[in-house]
């Protein structure tokens, strides 16, 4: 892959086979598998899930799977996430960093629980301004990533067209499965092969979350990632438990008008803006299935372990000697 520097240096105009790789480079990163399965797959839970041999399973799948956002993958270990965000300076800038993500639960003592990482580049004027927010897996389970959000922000002279972003996109997911005015949507099983028509029209009925633009579920909210330990999976209450069967991955584009500086817009369809600048894409990735799993063997050590406290504390009440006094005893 070429450097990010020198395309930054390159100009738009001509160069759209060189952009291609800029977006491509920028959106998603090489691993071992090149694109997600493209079988058409219906929904389906995984096996065992939210338990520890369930939730190492989702690990070993999220990690063949490699699918990814920039130099962030699921499944790559949190160890690793968090020397690539040192090493290529997305914690040298003023930004919520690691240690905000880590957080102690009484009932699990000498323990810290890292929830996530993030951090951005790009802070000078005319820069390509980049952020990145990371959710992983929690003790007792292998910390690896399980959602990634990348944001990009696109000064003028440097923006690709929303063409050549398309065309990386589904380059590397496949046609998309869903697209709002201004999101495209990418629906997976939980083994990564693509969901049929039928399963999708399944989620949508089912998923509300799923029919706007916005998040899914956050990524990298420091005090959603220790809610869903200590309180629960969001709203699981009143979630319909297929939408937690999916990998979800969205899109969401922003541009502008070169002739007349409006906002893009798909209302009636990408390709009638397909020569708009880029101003701003934000990749979101969700192993919701993953996410979930791993989130209840977290929740369900805290709850055995505060249980186990609770009855260790009520066994050494019983065995505590009582003084009723001697006034008392000689009744």
């Amino acid at each position: 892959m070429i450097p990010m520097n020198r395309h930054l240096e390159r100009r738009r105009m001509g160069l759209s086979a060189v952009l291609l790789g800029l977006v491509a480079g920028l959106v998603v990163v090489p691993v071992a598998q090149s694109a997600p399965d493209t079988q058409a797959a219906s929904l389906s839970t995984a096996p065992n899930m939210g338990t520890p041999e369930g939730t190492a399973a989702l690990v070993k799948t999220a990690s063949a799977l490699g699918l990814g956002a920039g130099e962030f993958h699921l499944g790559m270990p949190a160890d690793e996430a968090i020397a690539t965000l040192k090493s290529q300076g997305y914690l040298a800038n003023p930004a919520p960093e690691v240690g905000v993500f880590s957080f102690g639960i009484s009932q699990v003592p000498d323990q810290a629980f890292v929830g996530g990482a993030a951090g951005f580049l790009g802070n000078t004027a005319g820069s390509i301004t980049t952020t990145v927010n990371l959710n992983f897996t929690m003790y007792p389970n292998t910390p690896v990533v399980s959602a990634i959000e990348r944001r990009i922000v696109y000064p003028e002279s440097k923006a690709p067209t929303i063409a050549t972003t398309l065309a990386a996109l589904r380059k590397k997911y496949g046609p998309e499965s869903k697209t709002t005015h201004e999101t495209l949507f990418w629906f997976y099983d939980h083994q990564g092969h693509r969901l049929s028509k039928a399963a999708i029209d399944h989620l949508q009925r089912s998923c509300p979350q799923i029919s706007a633009s916005s998040a899914i579920e956050p990524i990298g909210d420091r005090g959603h990632v220790a809610d869903r330990i200590t309180q629960g999976f969001p709203g699981i209450s009143g979630i319909n438990l297929i939408c937690l069967n999916a990998l979800y991955v969205t899109a969401s584009m922003s541009g502008k008008s070169i002739a007349n500086g409006q906002r893009s817009s798909a209302a009636q369809g990408w390709d009638k803006v397909s020569e708009d600048l880029m101003t701003q894409l934000i990749v979101d990735i969700y192993d919701m299935p993953l996410e979930y799993s791993a989130s209840t063997v977290s929740r369900n050590l805290i709850e055995h372990n505060d249980a186990a406290k609770k009855q260790k504390e009520s066994d050494a009440a019983k065995r505590r000697p009582v003084d009723v006094g001697e006034e008392d005893a000689a009744k």
